[in-house]
């Protein structure tokens, strides 16, 4: 679980996928987090953003700039996949 601070100074926690939601996305919505093309960024986001943070939250990032957005999804994807600075400790 990871808490990623917004514009507003809001904290959403995010919490990554577990290995079935990953390949479940691949199965059934076609989406491959391994390797994301630019056809298919957005349903991306949207489908990581739903599994990853509370429905309230999800309702709060949709009328905040898509920046908010994104740093969240990035948080999200941190959380699944580790991160480069987090492995190299």
């Amino acid at each position: 679980m990871r808490t990623i601070i917004i514009s507003t100074g809001a904290r959403i926690n995010v919490r990554g996928l577990t290995r079935r939601e990953v390949k479940n996305l691949a199965d059934d919505d076609a989406i491959n987090l391994y390797l994301i093309g630019p056809d298919k960024a957005q349903q991306a986001m949207d489908a990581v953003l739903e599994l990853a943070v509370s429905e309230h939250d999800l309702a709060e990032l949709d009328d905040l700039p898509n920046a908010d957005a994104v740093k969240v999804y990035r948080g999200a994807m941190a959380e699944t996949f580790g991160s480069r600075d987090e492995e190299k400790n």
